[in-house]
């Protein structure tokens, strides 16, 4: 990397010479300071190998960003967010997981208390209209980088519908801030086609559609593609969705199985259908316990279908 090039590596970021030296200390354990990068970019001094090598590897990295949502309640968003997330960072990816559901879920299930979040001002709705950096925000917790987010995610609604034009681009616009840091970003949407899941969906490269085998569950599938459809007209042409995912699967349920096999045939080939998470109540155990359900409970062969679906995702 050339000291040009590092510059505007840096300049691509938004970062001044000492934001970017903080960067490169927390990634590599160094205590580089602002002088530093000055000397780098000016040539006045080579860069270490080390760095040189992190900073090609981080230059060509563009973060993949999949939104989970439905607007049915209760399908398995946030334990498919956590536990993707979770298998993902077992295949050696970086991850960052974005909670832009007001009810915190994802935050709580990440071992995050949403009252110290909203203290702290650290949470999606601080990033998306406070003052709050992204970088400032973002909090490491055990296989993957979480955005909290707190009830107050709620208002972030109204600021954008009060600003309609860019409003829901914001989202977008503050992620891009992260993208060459992380190899994923995973975003666990509210369970509605609200302002804030069109924020998402503007933002994301690729849908992922939880649902459970039931009538009343996947008879909403067909108004997410007439979503897709019209954001893909008007916001974002490059959404595409990645498939629907099966969740609280009982293959001894007839209906359920008739239910799958109807689902397929109506998608045909609008988009993959993944295997199925089996219903079992160590996911149940364990989200009750505050935790992520592929750490606590790695054997697990019912959980253990989320790294399948992380690996069909990594390999394309």
């Amino acid at each position: 990397m050339t000291p040009d090039e590092l510059r505007q590596f840096r300049e691509s970021r938004g970062e001044s010479q000492a934001a970017f030296a903080a960067w490169v200390n927390a990634k590599l354990g160094r205590k580089y300071d602002n002088a530093t990068i000055s000397r780098w970019e000016s040539g006045a001094e080579r860069l270490p190998v080390r760095v040189a090598e992190f900073l090609a590897a981080a230059s060509q990295r563009t973060a993949c960003i999949i939104a989970v949502a439905n607007q049915k309640g209760g399908v398995g968003k946030t334990t498919t967010t956590l536990n993707l997330g979770y298998a993902l960072g077992e295949l050696g990816k970086k991850v960052l997981i974005v909670d832009a559901d007001q009810q915190a879920t994802a935050t709580e299930g990440s071992g995050l208390d949403p009252l110290e979040v909203q203290d702290r001002k650290g949470g999606l709705e601080d990033v998306l209209f406070g003052q709050t950096g992204i970088h400032e925000a973002i909090v490491k917790c055990d296989g993957y980088d979480m955005l909290p987010c707190t009830i107050a995610l709620a208002e972030a609604q109204i600021k954008i519908l009060l600003d309609p034009d860019d409003g829901r681009y914001v989202l977008r616009e503050k992620l891009s801030e992260v993208l060459r840091d992380y190899d994923y970003i995973v975003i666990d949407c509210p369970p509605e086609l609200a302002l804030i899941t069109v924020t998402a969906l503007i933002a994301a490269d690729y849908l992922l559609i939880p649902t459970k085998a039931s009538r009343y569950d996947v008879r909403g599938i067909p108004l997410i593609f007439d979503t897709v459809s019209k954001i893909q007209r008007r916001q974002n042409p490059s959404l595409k969705v990645l498939g629907v995912l099966p969740t609280m699967f009982n293959r001894n349920f007839a209906v359920e199985q008739q239910v799958l096999s109807d689902l397929q045939e109506s998608l045909g080939d609008k988009a993959r259908i993944f295997q199925p998470v089996p219903r079992s109540t160590e996911i149940d155990q364990a989200t009750y316990a505050g935790a992520v359900p592929l750490k606590m409970l790695p054997k697990s062969h019912p959980i253990g279908v989320y790294r399948t679906l992380a690996q069909e995702i990594v390999n394309g």
